[in-house]
């Protein structure tokens, strides 16, 4: 079995921010004879699903620079998120810096 996954951003979307109807079709076809097709990016769950309309989507998304992993029915399955004081601290620091 393969796997691929890629990103939306300037690879799979294009310029106007929209899949191709011979990427999706190459992408169902893929689907259909057992390939298994996911995505890595920067964008929200809800924002790539709207990119990804009309594709099979069968295992997880690699969402929000990999902080999230879901499926396609909206499902979490995991978060990875920085605990409050280690983000607080960040934002402190940032703050001497004037960043």
């Amino acid at each position: 079995m393969k796997i691929f996954v890629t990103d939306l951003d300037k690879t799979f979307l294009r310029s106007d921010l929209t899949i191709s109807d011979f990427s999706k079709n190459i992408w169902n076809k893929a689907h259909k004879n057992g390939y298994l097709l996911s995505i890595a990016t920067a964008r929200s769950l809800k924002k790539s699903l709207d990119f990804l309309e009309g594709l099979k989507l069968k295992i997880p998304l690699i969402l929000l620079d990999g902080a999230m992993v879901a499926t396609a029915d909206k499902k979490a399955i995991a978060i990875n998120a920085l605990e409050k004081n280690i983000t607080s601290e960040i934002i402190e620091c940032s703050k001497k810096f004037d960043i």
